[in-house]
């Protein structure tokens, strides 16, 4: 049983972190052409849609796993990040699917200049987008590795600050994609 639990966790892995950084490449494709399309938004809309099938069915299949062997899964730090992980990743999915999406159709087809209403607040957009890339990535490497010879504070340490990280990247992008509008 744990072979088809594992490959059935495997597939949601793939079909998760591969919608989410698809739906990062189409985020950054508007951004280059400073317009969300309606088709742009529908499809990360169904993108997201996916990324929900996708945790879905990681978290029942990790929950078959776990059930198969709690002692173990319950004494390993690199298991207890990943949920960590896996908490973020599911927290900053529903404030991107809820809130974020909403914001985005309301700016579809209109053009991001330095007033567009796209620029309110866009700083919480860019940094779900970090976040989501950050902890997809952390969650897959977590899940591939055997083991790891660091306690649960060390990698949770490391994770938040590479959260950090990619937080102040994504809002600098931001800023610097702003100021690309404001010569349009």
């Amino acid at each position: 049983m744990k072979v088809i639990f594992l490959i059935v966790h495997i597939l949601g892995v793939v079909m998760g972190a591969g919608a989410a950084f698809v739906t990062d490449a189409v985020f950054m494709g508007a951004l280059k052409k400073r317009m969300f399309s309606k088709s742009d938004v529908d499809y990360i809309s169904l993108a997201s849609h996916l990324v929900w099938i996708g945790v879905i069915v990681i978290i029942v299949s990790g929950i078959a796993l776990f059930a198969l062997d709690p002692v173990k899964y319950l004494s390993s730090s690199k298991f207890m990040t990943k949920m960590i992980v896996v908490l973020v990743l599911v927290l900053n999915g529903a404030f991107f699917h809820f809130h974020h999406l909403k914001r985005l159709r309301a700016v579809a087809d209109e053009p991001l200049i330095s007033q567009s209403p796209f620029w309110n607040g866009a700083g919480t957009l860019f940094a779900s987008g970090a976040i989501s890339m950050v902890s997809w990535v952390g969650a897959v490497v977590l899940g591939v590795l055997k083991s790891l010879p660091f306690s649960l504070p060390v990698l949770t340490t490391v994770y938040f600050i590479v959260l950090a990280v990619a937080i102040g990247t994504a809002l600098l992008v931001k800023d610097a994609k702003m100021k690309e509008g404001s010569l349009s």
